[in-house]
């Protein structure tokens, strides 16, 4: 960094000095000063997405493997149309870095009327808005870009959360005012302190708990992922043998591949077994699970307030009594210094489900997913689309050090096809597998140009049944074949090529031989892979019951929800798994 460096250019080197090489954006003529300082950076590499829409859902993505990132729009239009993406990652707590070019502060000044606002000269309506997905913004000038700037990096990796960083068009190309920091990478970032008394007080609650329970459940979701505590996560578990289960929000947090993961915990549908094995135990030690409605089977777990431990990012809840601040790290550690020892419960793994289909057999998702188990290695990163296909891959063992990336709380379809362009992007060294749908895919199909452009090379599997399969899923059971849940008929396989894909390996499957010989081509290949599944309209799972529906939209439920929710589950419930 030099010794007078511009406002933009010392916020792109900090952040950058975080381990962030990325930037996904759409340039604008507000954001010219970042624009420039990225270009300049020999650190960071400017990724232009297809709109700002889909930068957002590749920072994400990014963010999910790397543990930060940066995306930058320009003011008013360009801002509002990365908001749902930020909004997503603001739910799910992905850390990024949102910076946003203004206006010059001398034409604010003097009130003149530019393009990218109403006639009103109301400059603050874009980012009042805008500022609302995240959990901290600021204003940068020269004099204040230095301590801002730490105080967005301290926001956004407390929360795991987006920051908004905005800077006027002149004040970006000014000098920072004061002595700028030195940075450090993200895994040296010290983690939030705990107030020690709180501390102590949780330990004492935490000892007592733990030393009277004999059998003990962890839950460790998504936020476990989050701070980077999955190794601490992972070391709690093996010292402890503490059993372990996560719900589809929380897919591969932790080793699936051991006898302590007892499966999926989704209420009254969770894997055979899993539902009893964790509401019985002695203690659940539950790491702060989003129980939302995709989370607990419509909000139907049941773990005794009693014995239920919840350690939040920075709090220890035991009922009525709370200590806070106490951070989620410094929990962990208390734990693991309690050394306790747990050998139950236990639960058998699940037989992988048989490879079927004869070879002249037409394609079906009942082929395709036992043979993804298959396929999956370890350490790869999994996409998973918001639909039909995340219903499967969350029921689906994955192999050690599979990183599992999904939206299911937020659930904007199309994220995953930018998301797993961000993952790839982030770390190069493994593996991306993407498994979407037609409906979702046509979102935001335009970010495989941006792959091409950038030498991206996720394996994606594209599975066709001419429409938004997962609506049908939750629509009234007693119609099928929506005009509404209807879609144009792409020819997927052949879009990568014409967006600049060059070198894919490309291929439409119609029966099982042909998706064996793809998915033979597709684990050998040096390239980004599209293999499209031409699964026609009558594959799809039966729709969800009334009750379940009814329990989900809060029409009307009755006290006979519960008990026929479960019978009319049980044939998903039965389902095999990988």
């Amino acid at each position: 960094m030099s010794q007078n460096p511009t406002v933009s250019e010392y916020v792109i080197a900090r952040l950058a000095a975080l381990g962030i090489d990325k930037v996904f954006g759409v340039p604008g003529d507000y954001a010219f000063g970042w624009d420039d300082a990225i270009e300049a950076s020999d650190d960071v590499t400017w990724v232009g997405s297809a709109n700002e829409l889909n930068a957002a859902y590749a920072a994400d993505g990014y963010a999910r493997v790397r543990g930060a990132s940066m995306l930058c729009t320009t003011f008013g239009p360009g801002e509002l149309s990365a908001i749902n993406g930020v909004m997503g990652a603001l739910a799910e707590s992905v850390p990024i870095f949102w910076l946003v070019g203004l206006p010059s502060s001398q034409l604010r000044r003097d009130r003149r009327i530019l393009h990218h606002m109403l006639r009103d000269a109301d400059y603050g309506l874009n980012g009042e808005t805008s500022r609302k997905a995240t959990v901290a913004h600021c204003e940068l000038t020269p004099e204040n870009a230095i301590a801002e700037t730490e105080r967005m990096i301290a926001a956004c990796l407390t929360h795991r959360k987006p920051v908004y960083i905005s800077v006027p068009q002149d004040y970006a190309e000014m000098p920072v005012v004061g002595q700028p920091v030195t940075g450090t990478p993200l895994a040296e970032v010290a983690a939030p302190t705990s107030n020690p008394d709180q501390l102590r007080v949780a330990k004492q609650k935490m000892e007592h708990l733990v030393r009277a329970a004999t059998s003990a459940v962890a839950l460790p979701p998504y936020l476990v992922a989050r701070h980077g505590l999955t190794p601490r996560f992972a070391e709690f578990a093996q010292a402890s043998g503490v059993a372990y289960a996560t719900g589809p929000m929380d897919k591969a947090v932790a080793s699936e591949a051991n006898d302590q993961f007892l499966g999926m915990y989704v209420g009254i549908i969770s894997a055979p077994g899993v539902k009893q094995a964790v509401e019985s135990a002695d203690l659940v030690i539950d790491f702060d699970v989003c129980f939302s409605d995709e989370n607990s089977g419509a909000w139907t777990q049941n773990i005794d307030p009693a014995k239920h431990l919840i350690i939040g990012e920075d709090f220890v809840r035991i009922g009525d009594f709370q200590a806070s601040p106490v951070s989620m790290a410094d929990s962990l550690t208390a734990l693991i210094e309690l050394a306790p020892s747990f050998s139950a419960p236990r639960l058998p793994a699940p037989a992988p489900a048989d490879v079927s289909g004869a070879p002249d057999d037409r394609v079906s998702s009942d082929a395709f997913y036992p043979r993804l188990a298959q396929f999956l290695r370890p350490n790869d990163i999994v996409v998973s689309e918001t639909g039909l296909s995340n219903l499967k891959l969350t029921e689906m063992r994955m192999p050690d050090g599979v990183t599992f990336l999904n939206q299911p709380l937020w659930g904007s379809i199309g994220w995953a096809t930018p998301a797993a362009l961000g993952a790839a992007l982030a770390d190069r060294s493994r593996r991306v597998v993407l498994v979407t749908g037609d409906g979702s895919h046509q979102l935001t199909g335009n970010e495989l140009g941006v792959m091409g452009r950038y030498g991206a090379k996720p394996i994606i599997f594209l599975l066709n049944n001419a429409s938004f399969g997962v609506e049908e899923l939750v629509s009234n059971t007693a119609i099928r074949g929506h005009d509404y849940n209807e879609l144009a008929a792409w020819n997927y396989h052949e879009v990568p090529a014409a967006m600049g894909c060059d070198g894919w390996y490309a291929a439409k499957v119609r029966t099982v031989a042909e998706l064996d010989t793809a998915m033979q081509a597709a684990a050998q290949a040096d390239s980004g892979c599209f293999v499209e599944l031409d699964l026609g309209v009558a594959d799809l799972p039966p729709s969800l019951p009334v009750p379940f529906l009814n329990r989900m939209y809060g029409k009307t439920p009755t006290s006979d929800d519960v008990p026929s929710f479960g019978e009319a589950l049980a044939r998903l419930a039965s389902r095999p798994t990988q």
